[in-house]
Protein backbone atom coordinates (compact mmCIF):
# COMPACT_ATOMS: atom_id res chain seq x y z
CA UNK A 1 0.00 0.00 0.00
CA UNK A 2 2.91 2.39 0.86
CA UNK A 3 4.25 1.63 -2.59
CA UNK A 4 1.48 2.68 -4.11
CA UNK A 5 0.85 6.21 -2.18
CA UNK A 6 4.53 6.38 -3.17
CA UNK A 7 4.13 5.97 -7.03
CA UNK A 8 0.49 8.03 -6.83
CA UNK A 9 2.94 10.66 -5.18
CA UNK A 10 5.90 10.93 -7.90
CA UNK A 11 3.15 10.72 -10.63
CA UNK A 12 1.48 13.73 -9.09
CA UNK A 13 4.88 15.63 -9.03
CA UNK A 14 6.24 14.50 -12.34
CA UNK A 15 3.34 15.66 -13.77
CA UNK A 16 3.65 19.43 -12.41
CA UNK A 17 6.63 19.58 -13.68
CA UNK A 18 5.77 18.57 -17.20
CA UNK A 19 5.65 20.90 -20.17
CA UNK A 20 2.36 23.15 -19.79
CA UNK A 21 2.47 24.76 -23.80
CA UNK A 22 0.35 22.29 -26.16
CA UNK A 23 3.29 21.28 -28.60
CA UNK A 24 2.38 20.02 -32.18
CA UNK A 25 2.44 16.21 -32.68
CA UNK A 26 4.97 15.45 -35.40
CA UNK A 27 4.25 12.12 -37.20
CA UNK A 28 6.42 9.34 -37.64
CA UNK A 29 5.95 9.61 -41.38
CA UNK A 30 6.62 13.09 -41.61
CA UNK A 31 9.74 12.94 -39.54
CA UNK A 32 11.20 10.29 -41.17
CA UNK A 33 10.19 12.61 -44.47
CA UNK A 34 12.21 15.28 -42.92
CA UNK A 35 15.15 13.08 -41.99
CA UNK A 36 15.40 12.07 -45.99
CA UNK A 37 15.41 16.03 -46.96
CA UNK A 38 18.05 16.33 -43.98
CA UNK A 39 20.63 13.73 -45.61
CA UNK A 40 19.84 15.44 -48.73
CA UNK A 41 20.83 18.94 -47.50
CA UNK A 42 23.79 17.25 -45.57
CA UNK A 43 25.29 15.44 -48.90
CA UNK A 44 24.38 19.40 -50.90
CA UNK A 45 26.67 20.86 -48.43
CA UNK A 46 29.18 18.29 -48.20
CA UNK A 47 29.29 18.23 -52.02
CA UNK A 48 29.96 22.17 -51.82
CA UNK A 49 32.62 22.30 -49.61
CA UNK A 50 34.42 19.57 -51.70
CA UNK A 51 34.14 21.49 -55.22
CA UNK A 52 35.55 24.22 -53.43
CA UNK A 53 38.43 22.66 -52.58
CA UNK A 54 38.99 20.67 -55.21
CA UNK A 55 38.49 23.61 -57.74
CA UNK A 56 41.40 25.78 -55.92
CA UNK A 57 43.28 22.85 -55.60
CA UNK A 58 43.71 21.59 -58.83
CA UNK A 59 44.41 25.09 -60.41
CA UNK A 60 46.99 25.41 -57.25
CA UNK A 61 49.10 21.88 -58.61
CA UNK A 62 48.05 22.87 -62.22
CA UNK A 63 50.16 26.05 -62.45
CA UNK A 64 53.00 24.81 -60.77
CA UNK A 65 53.67 21.02 -62.00
CA UNK A 66 56.66 22.64 -63.99
CA UNK A 67 58.40 23.12 -61.03
CA UNK A 68 57.48 19.92 -59.06
CA UNK A 69 59.31 16.76 -59.28
CA UNK A 70 56.66 14.39 -58.71
CA UNK A 71 53.46 14.63 -61.04
CA UNK A 72 50.50 12.90 -62.68
CA UNK A 73 47.34 13.35 -64.69
CA UNK A 74 44.40 14.10 -63.15
CA UNK A 75 41.24 14.75 -65.05
CA UNK A 76 39.36 17.45 -63.11
CA UNK A 77 35.86 14.90 -61.76
CA UNK A 78 34.73 13.18 -58.80
CA UNK A 79 33.24 9.94 -59.25
CA UNK A 80 31.01 7.88 -56.50
CA UNK A 81 29.00 4.33 -57.30
CA UNK A 82 26.24 3.25 -53.94
CA UNK A 83 29.22 0.89 -52.88
CA UNK A 84 31.37 4.08 -52.05
CA UNK A 85 28.49 5.96 -50.72
CA UNK A 86 28.30 5.89 -46.91
CA UNK A 87 25.29 3.57 -46.21
CA UNK A 88 22.85 6.07 -44.69
CA UNK A 89 23.38 8.32 -47.64
CA UNK A 90 22.88 6.16 -50.57
CA UNK A 91 19.34 7.25 -51.34
CA UNK A 92 20.37 10.82 -51.25
CA UNK A 93 23.34 10.35 -53.97
CA UNK A 94 20.81 8.00 -56.09
CA UNK A 95 18.16 10.58 -55.63
CA UNK A 96 20.39 14.09 -56.31
CA UNK A 97 23.08 12.69 -58.80
CA UNK A 98 21.65 9.61 -60.06
CA UNK A 99 23.92 7.42 -58.39
CA UNK A 100 24.07 3.44 -58.99
CA UNK A 101 25.80 0.44 -58.84
CA UNK A 102 27.88 2.21 -62.43
CA UNK A 103 30.57 4.63 -61.92
CA UNK A 104 28.93 8.13 -62.05
CA UNK A 105 30.21 11.60 -61.68
CA UNK A 106 29.19 13.60 -58.89
CA UNK A 107 31.25 16.80 -59.42
CA UNK A 108 33.34 18.35 -62.49
CA UNK A 109 35.43 20.93 -61.09
CA UNK A 110 35.43 24.34 -63.20
CA UNK A 111 38.06 24.87 -64.92
CA UNK A 112 39.57 21.46 -65.59
CA UNK A 113 40.06 19.26 -67.91
CA UNK A 114 36.37 17.08 -67.22
CA UNK A 115 34.83 20.54 -67.39
CA UNK A 116 36.67 21.49 -70.90
CA UNK A 117 35.54 17.75 -72.21
CA UNK A 118 31.51 18.91 -71.41
CA UNK A 119 31.49 16.25 -68.55
CA UNK A 120 28.54 16.55 -66.59
CA UNK A 121 27.25 15.86 -62.90
CA UNK A 122 25.44 12.57 -63.35
CA UNK A 123 27.05 11.19 -66.27
CA UNK A 124 27.82 7.50 -66.20
CA UNK A 125 31.42 6.30 -67.38
CA UNK A 126 30.40 2.83 -69.54
CA UNK A 127 33.90 2.34 -71.16
CA UNK A 128 37.30 3.70 -71.53
CA UNK A 129 39.07 3.34 -74.51
CA UNK A 130 37.00 0.57 -75.47
CA UNK A 131 36.83 -1.27 -72.38
CA UNK A 132 34.22 -1.86 -70.35
CA UNK A 133 33.74 -0.58 -67.27
CA UNK A 134 32.80 -2.64 -64.50
CA UNK A 135 29.97 -1.38 -61.85
CA UNK A 136 31.41 -1.03 -58.26
CA UNK A 137 34.75 -0.57 -56.76
CA UNK A 138 36.74 -2.34 -59.72
CA UNK A 139 35.40 0.09 -62.00
CA UNK A 140 36.77 2.57 -59.89
CA UNK A 141 40.03 1.28 -59.98
CA UNK A 142 40.14 0.66 -63.69
CA UNK A 143 39.27 4.50 -64.07
CA UNK A 144 41.84 5.61 -62.14
CA UNK A 145 44.42 2.92 -63.70
CA UNK A 146 43.59 4.35 -66.81
CA UNK A 147 44.07 7.87 -66.19
CA UNK A 148 47.29 7.22 -64.40
CA UNK A 149 48.51 4.73 -67.54
CA UNK A 150 47.51 7.95 -70.07
CA UNK A 151 50.64 10.42 -68.77
CA UNK A 152 48.30 13.27 -70.00
CA UNK A 153 47.05 11.46 -73.23
CA UNK A 154 43.42 11.72 -74.40
CA UNK A 155 41.10 8.99 -73.47
CA UNK A 156 37.92 7.75 -75.05
CA UNK A 157 35.03 8.00 -72.95
CA UNK A 158 31.39 6.63 -73.18
CA UNK A 159 28.80 7.93 -70.90
CA UNK A 160 25.65 7.52 -70.27
CA UNK A 161 23.55 10.25 -70.83
CA UNK A 162 19.90 10.86 -70.29
CA UNK A 163 19.32 7.45 -71.35
CA UNK A 164 22.01 7.75 -74.32
CA UNK A 165 25.15 6.90 -75.03
CA UNK A 166 27.57 9.77 -75.68
CA UNK A 167 31.47 9.75 -76.97
CA UNK A 168 33.63 12.04 -75.18
CA UNK A 169 37.34 12.78 -75.40
CA UNK A 170 38.98 13.88 -72.20
CA UNK A 171 42.69 14.89 -71.84
CA UNK A 172 43.98 14.84 -68.85
CA UNK A 173 46.30 17.22 -67.34
CA UNK A 174 49.41 16.95 -65.38
CA UNK A 175 49.27 18.40 -61.61
CA UNK A 176 51.38 18.11 -58.96
CA UNK A 177 51.43 14.53 -57.58
CA UNK A 178 50.21 15.47 -54.16
CA UNK A 179 46.37 14.80 -53.76
CA UNK A 180 44.56 17.02 -51.47
CA UNK A 181 41.79 15.30 -49.27
CA UNK A 182 39.25 17.12 -47.23
CA UNK A 183 38.76 15.93 -43.27
CA UNK A 184 35.18 16.09 -42.08
CA UNK A 185 37.02 18.06 -38.57
CA UNK A 186 35.70 21.21 -37.31
CA UNK A 187 39.33 21.95 -35.69
CA UNK A 188 40.69 25.13 -38.15
CA UNK A 189 43.51 22.70 -39.34
CA UNK A 190 45.55 21.74 -43.03
CA UNK A 191 48.84 19.63 -42.97
CA UNK A 192 51.40 17.65 -45.10
CA UNK A 193 52.60 14.19 -44.77
CA UNK A 194 55.38 14.29 -47.62
CA UNK A 195 52.78 12.47 -50.13
CA UNK A 196 49.73 13.96 -49.43
CA UNK A 197 47.67 17.21 -48.01
CA UNK A 198 44.75 17.16 -45.87
CA UNK A 199 42.39 20.19 -45.31
CA UNK A 200 39.67 20.07 -42.17
CA UNK A 201 36.24 21.28 -42.68
CA UNK A 202 36.78 24.02 -40.35
CA UNK A 203 39.75 25.05 -42.28
CA UNK A 204 37.19 25.23 -45.13
CA UNK A 205 34.88 27.28 -43.36
CA UNK A 206 37.48 29.91 -41.41
CA UNK A 207 39.47 30.16 -45.25
CA UNK A 208 36.92 33.06 -46.46
CA UNK A 209 37.50 33.65 -49.64
CA UNK A 210 39.52 31.43 -52.54
CA UNK A 211 42.51 33.50 -52.27
CA UNK A 212 43.21 32.51 -48.76
CA UNK A 213 42.19 28.67 -49.21
CA UNK A 214 44.91 28.80 -52.56
CA UNK A 215 47.39 29.87 -50.16
CA UNK A 216 46.75 27.37 -47.59
CA UNK A 217 47.16 24.69 -50.50
CA UNK A 218 49.91 26.36 -51.42
CA UNK A 219 51.72 26.67 -47.87
CA UNK A 220 50.94 22.60 -47.42
CA UNK A 221 52.54 21.93 -50.86
CA UNK A 222 55.03 23.26 -50.54
CA UNK A 223 56.08 21.40 -47.45
CA UNK A 224 55.50 18.48 -49.55
CA UNK A 225 57.61 19.90 -52.41
CA UNK A 226 60.20 21.39 -50.62
CA UNK A 227 60.89 18.24 -48.46
CA UNK A 228 60.00 19.49 -45.03
CA UNK A 229 58.63 16.03 -43.87
CA UNK A 230 61.75 14.06 -44.71
CA UNK A 231 63.86 16.38 -43.37
CA UNK A 232 62.11 16.06 -40.08
CA UNK A 233 61.90 12.70 -40.26
CA UNK A 234 66.07 13.01 -41.04
CA UNK A 235 66.25 15.40 -37.76
CA UNK A 236 64.34 12.86 -35.50
CA UNK A 237 66.38 9.75 -36.32
CA UNK A 238 69.31 12.25 -35.67
CA UNK A 239 68.40 13.58 -32.42
CA UNK A 240 67.68 9.68 -32.20
CA UNK A 241 71.20 8.65 -32.09
CA UNK A 242 72.53 11.91 -30.64
CA UNK A 243 70.42 10.25 -27.84
CA UNK A 244 71.60 6.52 -27.46
CA UNK A 245 75.07 7.78 -27.46
CA UNK A 246 74.33 10.34 -24.18
CA UNK A 247 72.19 7.49 -22.93
CA UNK A 248 75.37 5.12 -23.47
CA UNK A 249 77.60 7.77 -21.66
CA UNK A 250 75.68 8.98 -19.08
CA UNK A 251 73.53 5.82 -17.69
CA UNK A 252 70.27 8.21 -17.90
CA UNK A 253 68.12 7.16 -20.96
CA UNK A 254 67.67 10.72 -22.98
CA UNK A 255 66.39 9.01 -26.69
CA UNK A 256 63.05 9.99 -26.69
CA UNK A 257 63.16 13.88 -25.43
CA UNK A 258 66.94 13.61 -28.02
CA UNK A 259 64.36 12.44 -31.27
CA UNK A 260 62.01 15.35 -29.70
CA UNK A 261 64.49 17.90 -30.06
CA UNK A 262 65.45 16.87 -33.76
CA UNK A 263 62.02 16.73 -34.58
CA UNK A 264 60.95 20.60 -33.43
CA UNK A 265 64.57 21.74 -35.20
CA UNK A 266 64.00 24.17 -38.04
CA UNK A 267 60.22 23.94 -37.62
CA UNK A 268 59.86 27.51 -37.53
CA UNK A 269 62.00 27.97 -40.29
CA UNK A 270 60.24 25.39 -42.59
CA UNK A 271 56.90 26.52 -41.71
CA UNK A 272 58.24 30.23 -42.42
CA UNK A 273 59.70 28.46 -45.62
CA UNK A 274 56.40 27.15 -46.95
CA UNK A 275 54.59 30.57 -45.99
CA UNK A 276 57.18 31.95 -48.78
CA UNK A 277 57.19 29.51 -51.34
CA UNK A 278 53.33 29.09 -50.53
CA UNK A 279 52.53 32.38 -51.65
CA UNK A 280 54.63 32.31 -55.00
CA UNK A 281 51.88 28.77 -56.12
CA UNK A 282 49.09 31.00 -54.86
CA UNK A 283 50.06 33.65 -56.88
CA UNK A 284 51.84 31.39 -60.42
CA UNK A 285 48.27 29.89 -59.74
CA UNK A 286 46.24 33.12 -60.41
CA UNK A 287 45.17 34.26 -56.85
CA UNK A 288 45.87 37.63 -54.57
CA UNK A 289 47.78 37.08 -52.28
CA UNK A 290 47.49 40.84 -50.94
CA UNK A 291 44.21 39.30 -49.45
CA UNK A 292 45.66 35.55 -48.02
CA UNK A 293 48.57 37.49 -45.92
CA UNK A 294 45.28 39.00 -43.90
CA UNK A 295 44.56 35.15 -43.10
CA UNK A 296 46.91 35.89 -40.69
CA UNK A 297 45.07 38.86 -38.80
CA UNK A 298 42.10 36.64 -38.96
CA UNK A 299 44.04 33.58 -37.48
CA UNK A 300 45.11 36.17 -34.45
CA UNK A 301 41.76 37.13 -33.71
CA UNK A 302 40.65 33.63 -33.32
CA UNK A 303 43.43 32.84 -31.20
CA UNK A 304 45.17 35.77 -29.90
CA UNK A 305 47.78 33.63 -28.04
CA UNK A 306 49.23 33.65 -31.75
CA UNK A 307 50.38 36.70 -31.86
CA UNK A 308 53.25 36.35 -29.21
CA UNK A 309 56.60 37.03 -30.87
CA UNK A 310 58.51 34.23 -29.40
CA UNK A 311 55.78 31.79 -31.29
CA UNK A 312 55.85 27.96 -30.57
CA UNK A 313 56.69 25.18 -33.44
CA UNK A 314 55.12 28.05 -35.84
CA UNK A 315 56.78 31.39 -35.96
CA UNK A 316 53.66 33.99 -34.50
CA UNK A 317 51.17 35.00 -36.77
CA UNK A 318 52.66 39.30 -36.42
CA UNK A 319 55.72 37.71 -37.91
CA UNK A 320 53.81 35.62 -41.05
CA UNK A 321 51.56 38.34 -41.82
CA UNK A 322 54.45 40.70 -42.43
CA UNK A 323 56.06 37.84 -43.87
CA UNK A 324 53.55 36.93 -46.54
CA UNK A 325 52.79 40.75 -47.04
CA UNK A 326 56.70 40.71 -48.12
CA UNK A 327 56.43 37.57 -50.29
CA UNK A 328 53.58 39.24 -51.89
CA UNK A 329 55.54 42.63 -52.75
CA UNK A 330 58.40 40.33 -54.54
CA UNK A 331 55.91 38.57 -56.44
CA UNK A 332 54.13 41.87 -57.40
CA UNK A 333 58.07 43.13 -58.30
CA UNK A 334 58.63 40.21 -60.53
CA UNK A 335 56.03 40.81 -62.91
CA UNK A 336 56.02 44.02 -62.92
CA UNK A 337 59.80 43.32 -63.53
CA UNK A 338 58.85 40.41 -66.34
CA UNK A 339 60.54 38.36 -64.18
CA UNK A 340 59.33 34.22 -63.57
CA UNK A 341 57.72 33.73 -60.44
CA UNK A 342 60.44 30.99 -58.80
CA UNK A 343 60.85 32.05 -55.67
CA UNK A 344 64.91 32.67 -54.43
CA UNK A 345 66.99 30.10 -53.23
CA UNK A 346 69.82 29.85 -51.00
CA UNK A 347 71.60 28.25 -54.01
CA UNK A 348 70.62 30.79 -56.35
CA UNK A 349 73.50 32.92 -57.73
CA UNK A 350 73.72 36.78 -56.32
CA UNK A 351 72.24 39.50 -57.78
CA UNK A 352 74.34 41.80 -59.65
CA UNK A 353 75.13 45.10 -57.66
CA UNK A 354 72.82 46.99 -59.93
CA UNK A 355 69.73 44.53 -59.72
CA UNK A 356 69.72 44.08 -55.90
CA UNK A 357 66.64 41.98 -54.42
CA UNK A 358 63.92 44.29 -53.38
CA UNK A 359 64.11 45.42 -49.20
CA UNK A 360 61.17 43.58 -48.29
CA UNK A 361 61.03 45.46 -44.74
CA UNK A 362 59.75 48.55 -45.56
Amino acid sequence: MKQVLLLVFLAAVLAACAPQSRVPEISRQAAEEEARKQREFVVQERMKVQNRLRRVDFAVRAANVDICKEKAPAVGFMTMNLESAPSEYREAYARLYGVTRQITLVSVFEGGPAGRAKLAVGDQIVSVNGKSVKAGSSGRSQIAGSIAESKGRPLRLTVRRDGGLVPVELTPGMICNYPTFLRNDDSVNAFADGSRIIVTSGMMRFAQSDDELAFVIGHELAHNTMGHIKSKTGNMILGGIIGAILTGLSGVNVIDPMMQVGVLAFSQEFEAEADYVGVYYAARAGYDTKKAAYFWRRMAAAHPRAIGLQGTTHPSSAKRFLAVEAATREVAGKRGRGESLIPYMKSDRKPAANSKRPDLTQ
